[in-house]
């Protein structure tokens, strides 16, 4: 085996452990992340998105190692293969994948049987920013 290939299944290796140690714990609440834990202090993009990275984490990480895996067999492969083609088809299906139903837990919490149970009540960021932005139309005098 060539060092790629060492490296590559060892991370996949790496992200399987974690998920298969983490996974349970993250989907039934053990984990200790709270619902309305606040994000840490460097983080940019709000609370909202924080809460959403945390629902969409379950997912995240199997799709990231079908890419991993995909772009591993890609890079193998004689581009005049018909497993080239293959390949490259699931690959971009895989990264369709991975950022569509982020996108969609993160913004929306959506769908519901991929997001932890203690998860689900929470708003995804587009209903608490929508919210937000009522609540401060409906202070202002008019």
């Amino acid at each position: 085996m060539d060092f790629e290939t060492v490296v590559v299944f060892g991370l996949l290796a790496f992200m399987c452990f974690i998920y298969v140690r983490a996974a349970p714990r993250l989907w039934d609440g053990r984990a200790g992340a709270a619902e309305d834990e606040p994000p840490p202090g460097g983080w940019p993009l709000g609370a909202a998105s924080w809460r959403g990275g945390m629902r969409a984490t379950l997912v995240t990480l199997p799709c990231s190692a079908l890419l991993i895996l995909f772009g591993w067999a890609f890079n193998r492969t004689s581009p005049d293969s018909t497993a080239y083609d293959v390949l490259g088809t699931l690959g971009a299906a895989s990264v369709l994948l991975l950022i569509g139903l982020t996108a969609s837990i993160t913004l929306v919490n959506r769908p519901r049987f991929l997001v932890p149970p203690h998860l689900r009540s929470q708003r995804g960021v587009l209903q608490e920013r929508r919210e937000r932005r009522e609540h401060r139309r409906g202070d202002r005098p008019r």
